[in-house]
């Protein structure tokens, strides 16, 4: 049929493992770009740690962005995990604290667009200052479409784990569970869009590029993707 099909493995404990060629777990380089000046990012083998100072007059705007490669498919079903620590918050009240994690069509941005650019994505969003919440965000040739909102009020140093699902052309959820064996939801949104986003091939992780973006640092790991909309162990 011209399908690549998947395999799954049966353990010793009678549990089923994905095959590895079907499970991306980004360890190799992370591409920079966006505006960096108030902004940025280090990578130490998975896990990336962003900072951020950015107050009145000080755009941030920096741009993560990993190459999934042309094996993965983001315009069918897609399930990807995360989890974020936040290191320091000395300043997440200011109006445009953000930070947002997902999966998007282009590698980089320009030095004036920031992590939301014209093209398709698929993305959680923290907002801070008057805010506190996080949500699941989607944008299709520039529109941007987007779920209500959960209560979210990270701590510094606790672990937060988050898995975006796409489930069809213009149905999206996002969830939070309590730890990482991700068997219990914590709260969750779901949003769909009017159009489809498509040829999705890239992580994506940064802020708008604004200015008053607040001082904070974060950490995400542990990420994986598999295909499908059901999550394989």
């Amino acid at each position: 049929t011209g399908s690549t099909p998947s395999y799954w493995w049966k353990q010793s404990d009678n549990t089923w493992k994905l095959d590895g060629g079907s499970e991306i777990t980004p360890t190799g380089t992370w591409n920079s770009s966006g505006y960096t000046n108030h902004s940025s990012f280090t990578q130490d083998s998975g896990k990336i740690t962003y900072t951020c100072s950015s107050g009145n007059s000080q755009n941030g705007g920096a741009v993560a962005s990993y190459d999934l490669g042309s094996g993965f498919d983001g315009d069918t079903n897609f399930i990807f995990r995360f989890r974020i620590k936040y290191t320091n918050q000395s300043n997440v009240s200011m109006a445009n604290t953000s930070f947002s994690v997902g999966i998007g069509k282009e590698e980089t941005v320009t030095s004036s667009q920031g992590v939301f650019n014209s093209t398709d994505q698929i993305m959680w969003r923290w907002a801070g200052a008057n805010n506190d919440e996080y949500r699941i965000l989607t944008n299709v040739d520039g529109s941007n479409y987007q779920s209500s909102g959960q209560s979210f009020t990270p701590s510094n140093n606790t672990y937060y784990y988050f898995e975006i699902v796409r489930s069809g052309a213009t149905s999206f959820t996002l969830n939070r569970y309590s730890d990482d064996t991700y068997k219990t939801v914590s709260d969750s949104e779901s949003t769909t869009s009017a159009g489809n986003p498509n040829s999705l091939r890239y992580i994506h992780m940064g802020t708008s590029y604004d200015h008053q973006i607040g001082s904070w640092v974060a950490e995400v790991d542990e990420m994986k993707i598999q295909s499908g909309s059901t999550w394989l162990e």
